[in-house]
């Protein structure tokens, strides 16, 4: 028995994949979490402007505070969420993105 070389590399073999509904729900997936993640970016200059007239502090300390509070919270979440998908699944990651949508939306 004669080893050859293999050819073509791993993306090449998963270009010559057909499309399936794997792709397609790993796509979905990913297209909710950036929907997601793009919603709440934009979210943050409305907050800033009602933290800052509402606590009545300056542009800057507003603009710290917000960002600092966004990305702990990102932070904290995604730690959380990730150690959680770990032991209970995929499915956890759309339930967050469903749940995250409609608490925002």
């Amino acid at each position: 028995m004669q080893n050859k070389p293999y050819e073509g590399s791993v993306s090449d073999r998963l270009e010559r994949l057909p499309f399936s509904s794997v792709q397609r729900d790993f796509l979905l997936m990913v297209a909710g979490g950036e929907w997601a993640e793009t919603l709440m970016l934009l979210g943050n200059g409305a907050i800033l402007a009602l933290v800052i007239t509402v606590l009545g502090i300056s542009h800057s300390l507003g603009a710290a505070i917000i960002t600092t509070a966004f990305f702990m919270g990102e932070f904290v979440g995604s730690a959380f969420f990730g150690w959680l998908a770990d032991r209970k699944g995929e499915n956890l990651f759309s339930f967050t993105i469903f749940l995250y949508s409609h608490l925002v939306c």
